[in-house]
């Protein structure tokens, strides 16, 4: 077997490589099965002869490499296997001596500091080398520090051996990719269609519905009432404040009349008040403003104020009014439900990215999934004319980062 040294060298490498969460306990594992061992390194080595047929598959099958000790456990079997197989697989006793020839130089090539546990069994000789050669021990390091364990792992998987060769596992890791985004794709799908078709049997509205076109559409007027009560600060911001107005006039204005004068805007209040009968039905003209872009395109002033007389951030009824604007003089049930379509499916996206982050391997696509259909307000939010959709789509993405 490789000797302790040539086992530190390549974990060491394999730290500066890639991110260990704990190099001590990793360090220890690259040691384990030579330390655990007495004279018989078959059980600690997962080999019939104790020597180079180590069964890597055997390992994986058996244990859980879940841990940073466990990590080096592994990466010393994965040493023990390409020694022997790949880099040396001609040698004989002659090796343990020129272990010793090359420890010095090992240890100060890789900056090894020898453990209290291994000082004894760490000799030094000078000598020349017949067996080992050191520009092949070097490269050897090298490349198998520069592999991930789980590439290695995927590998063992389907092939029951391992290899510094990282093209091929790169490209079957790239191609279960390929697949898996395929079945990801078909799936949103699915339940896009499952919308859809639902959505289309979509005849009443819900009143929260009915402000989620008029807050992103009407000017400067969340509310819809029965009557004529007609905030008559609206109609100020509207017409004294913002109409033909650039920002610096407009925060005059508000100052004006906020600040400055607040019995001016008491005034104009009652005045548009005292102007509508108490009485007085809505107009079906007057509904269809309200719901309907028409003649307010692409105001994103007015749909911030009405936002900030509502509870909710601006973002999603800007986007509502936008479409709207685009489709002028239209009022669909088709307008919010293709933006919340939208966020459907980035949800769905996002669901998946963060349950591939908690696991080892990606077979998260159909759990993801079913999670998120598992109750049937999920995959009705995207068919309810509202903004939930969005925040949705908003707290998935601070999952995904976070």
């Amino acid at each position: 077997m490789p000797g302790y040294v040539i086992h530190l060298a390549i974990a060491k490498e394999y730290i500066r490589n890639f991110r260990v969460k704990d190099e001590k306990e990793f360090l220890k594992g690259s040691l384990a099965p030579d330390l655990l061992s007495t004279d018989d390194k078959k059980e600690t080595h997962y080999t019939q002869t104790g020597s180079s047929d180590v069964n890597l598959k055997k390992f994986i099958k058996e244990n859980k490499i879940n841990t940073c000790y466990m990590e080096g456990y592994f990466l010393h079997l994965i040493v023990d296997y390409l020694f022997y197989n790949v880099y040396f697989p001609n040698h004989d006793s002659r090796l343990y001596n020129e272990y010793d020839i090359t420890n010095k130089e090992l240890i100060e090539k890789y900056a090894i500091n020898i453990p209290e546990e291994v000082k004894d069994c760490v000799n030094f000789k000078e000598g020349e080398l017949e067996i080992l050669d050191k520009e092949k021990l070097f490269k050897m390091i090298s490349e198998i520090s520069k592999k991930k364990l789980s590439e290695y792992k995927t590998e063992i998987h389907k092939t029951g051996i391992a290899t510094t060769n990282r093209d091929d596992i790169k490209l079957t890791t790239e191609n279960d990719a390929k697949k898996e985004k395929i079945l990801l794709t078909i799936i949103i799908a699915i339940l896009c269609l499952v919308s859809l078709f639902f959505v289309n049997q979509k005849e009443g509205w819900h009143c929260d519905e009915i402000y989620s076109y008029g807050g992103s559409n009407s000017a400067f007027n969340n509310q819809y009432w029965a009557y004529k009560q007609y905030n008559g600060t609206n109609k100020l911001i509207k017409e004294e404040v913002v109409e033909n107005r650039n920002i610096v006039e407009m925060f005059k204005q508000l100052k004006y009349y906020f600040l400055d004068h607040p019995e001016e805007r008491e005034k104009y209040e009652k005045a548009v008040l005292d102007e509508l009968p108490e009485r007085s039905w809505r107009t079906s003209k007057e509904a269809q403003d309200y719901v309907k872009a028409q003649e307010n395109r692409f105001n994103y002033i007015s749909v911030y104020y009405n936002q900030v007389l509502d509870v909710h951030p601006p973002l999603f009824y800007m986007l509502v009014h936008t479409v709207s604007s685009i489709f002028n003089d239209t009022f669909s049930k088709y307008i919010i439900f293709s933006i919340n379509l939208v966020f459907f499916i980035g949800t769905c996206i996002f669901i998946w990215k963060v349950l591939n982050l908690l696991r080892k391997e990606n077979r998260s696509i159909l759990s993801c999934n079913i999670i998120w259909i598992k109750h049937w307000r999920n995959i009705n939010s995207n068919i309810y004319e509202n903004v939930h959709d969005d925040d949705i789509f908003y707290n998935s993405i601070l999952v995904y980062k976070y």
